[in-house]
């Protein structure tokens, strides 16, 4: 081997050994809840995380929320006695650079800000739901309605939330039907990136292999795209627990596939 290269391929292996060497080794910092909360998610800047859960007595109503500092250790929790013992309830599930949380108060989306919950304007028939991504300096939220309707076979509607500034903002041009081409009216925005512009959402989320799908929706264009739409089609897949990335450049979750098979 040539010497000027074995010279550099050792430096470049000391290189390599330092910056390994130079990266801290990981703390874990545990947090104990007496109830069901789980830790949900931790701000871009890593300053701030959220806890929540679902009422012991009734698993559809989110509760036990908590916000945690880091930093100094601290935990919040985000009802006070008086809340708890009136039957308020409230579910915490993300949470901006500066410590604003995304969730809802009493099945409504909402935010905890400068010490107390504070609702989210909504329109049309839909007010019940959450709020569940916000921006790390806290401009954009989305989210969707939970909300039952009454009518030919009890459908369970979901409609997508997106406010800037705390103002409910409309949508134009946001998809309808699934990927298999059916409208079932369930539509949630589960992430939204740091700049606001785009928001990832899930059509038709209790439809696994027969529609449901993930899409991301461009604010300025007012286009979207099905995610992995073509390989859902053929092989009667769908992409589960999708994510964003802190940036929100990367989407990631689960690719599930349904075969049919004749017995």
């Amino acid at each position: 081997m040539n010497v000027k290269k074995l010279l550099a391929l050792v430096a470049l292996l000391v290189g390599s050994l330092y910056s390994v060497a130079a990266v801290p080794a990981p703390t874990i910092d545990s947090y104990k809840f007496s109830n069901q909360a789980d830790l949900l998610d931790i701000s871009n800047n890593g300053k701030w995380a959220v806890a929540s859960g679902n009422n012991s007595g009734n698993t559809t109503i989110y509760d036990y929320p908590y916000l945690m500092n880091l930093e100094t250790k601290e935990v919040k929790y985000l009802l006070t006695d008086e809340e708890t013992l009136a039957g308020n309830s409230a579910g915490a599930f993300d949470v901006s650079d500066d410590g604003v949380v995304a969730g809802c108060y009493n099945g409504k989306p909402a935010i905890y800000k400068d010490g107390a919950w504070k609702l989210l304007p909504v329109t049309g028939s839909n007010k019940t739901g959450i709020a569940k991504s916000i921006t790390p300096d806290g401009r954009y939220i989305v989210g969707y309605s939970n909300a039952l309707t009454v009518s030919v076979g009890m459908d369970f509607e979901e409609v997508p939330f997106y406010w800037v500034d705390e103002v409910f903002t409309e949508m134009p041009g946001m998809p309808t039907k699934d990927i298999q081409g059916n409208n079932v009216k369930m539509n949630r925005l589960d992430a939204v990136s740091p700049d606001g512009k785009l928001l990832l959402g899930t059509l038709s989320f209790s439809y696994p292999g027969q529609g449901c799908g993930s899409y991301l929706y461009d604010v300025t264009t007012q286009t979207y795209d099905h995610l992995g739409l073509g390989q859902m089609h053929k092989d009667y897949g769908f992409i589960n627990n999708v994510v964003m990335s802190a940036n929100g450049e990367w989407i990631g979750g689960t690719m599930l596939y349904f075969k049919i098979a004749l017995r």
